[in-house]
């Protein structure tokens, strides 16, 4: 699989979990049609980090040749550090404080890193000969 479509599909599995709770919240909380349009692109922006760590820990494996664990508990532990740094960015958008965003964006970011796991040992595992093939351009 290629290494695009897997990003995507963290991506996807991530937003998805994080705007079906802050669209529930809001209309829980009754809020007002615009400000729910703004806590969703908000929401969006604070289901980055599990994309953002998988892509560059990919990048890093393959330029380092890190070892298969190091790469996975290196992956694991950045998406705290970035969902922190978006809940600090967006906590204003969204119901709730930053306290209440950064484990949402963290069970976000490791429901889209473990819906794809096997796909993402894979990368991981991929030998130099198979990374030069996927990274040709036609």
């Amino acid at each position: 699989m290629k290494m695009q479509m897997i990003l995507t599909k963290v991506y996807r599995s991530s937003s998805l979990v994080i705007v079906a709770v802050v669209l529930l919240l809001c209309l829980i909380c009754k809020w007002p049609l615009f400000m729910i349009m703004v806590a969703i692109l908000a929401s969006v922006a604070i289901s980055s980090p599990a994309t953002i760590s998988l892509h560059f820990m990919v990048w890093l494996s393959h330029k380092l040749n890190l070892e298969r664990g190091f790469a996975w508990m290196i992956l694991f532990a950045s998406i705290p550090l970035l969902s922190l740094i978006a809940a600090c960015l967006f906590a204003h958008y969204v119901p709730g404080k930053v306290w209440f965003v950064l484990p949402l964006g963290m069970l976000g970011g490791y429901v889209g890193i473990f819906t794809q796991g096997l796909a993402i040992s894979k990368l991981f595992n991929q030998d130099k000969n198979e990374r030069e093939e996927n990274y040709t351009i036609d």
